[in-house]
């Protein structure tokens, strides 16, 4: 069999299912304790294509809020992508995938958001830069 020369250099990196494109994969994540946390900066000459995101919460004796978010390059709030309102002692979880991929020009964030209440929330990103 002749040897293969169409698959991509970096095949062996990339987690789940691979968009065509010729981009480096992203794969953040970020764990927020009352506070905010980054899981993904678009890097300085590249743009960030977002196409799964996942949030997770889990809170204790009180409710809380937890939500994923955009943020431009000022820092300022563009968009809120996830939010999740737990009630006392539970957990959630909610996954969105985007046929058309979120567009983050160089310089945005997309942040993890947990209030006080919560135990913890974690956001995880999905895509490729380019």
């Amino acid at each position: 069999m002749a040897l293969m020369t169409f698959r991509e250099p970096n095949q062996v990196k990339w987690v789940g299912s691979r968009p065509g494109h010729n981009g480096t994969q992203i794969f953040g994540y970020a764990l927020a304790t009352n506070a905010v946390a980054t899981c993904y900066f678009a890097p300085a000459g590249k743009a960030g294509y977002i196409y799964g995101l996942d949030l997770a919460a889990s809170s204790g004796a009180n409710p809380g809020l937890a939500s994923l978010q955009i943020w431009d390059a000022v820092p300022a709030f563009v968009s809120q992508l996830i939010l999740i309102d737990l009630p006392a002692t539970s957990f959630a979880s909610k996954v969105c995938s985007y046929f058309y991929p979120i567009e983050l020009p160089t310089g945005w964030r997309i942040r993890v958001m947990s209030d006080a209440l919560l135990l913890n929330a974690r956001g995880t990103v999905i895509g490729w830069e380019e």
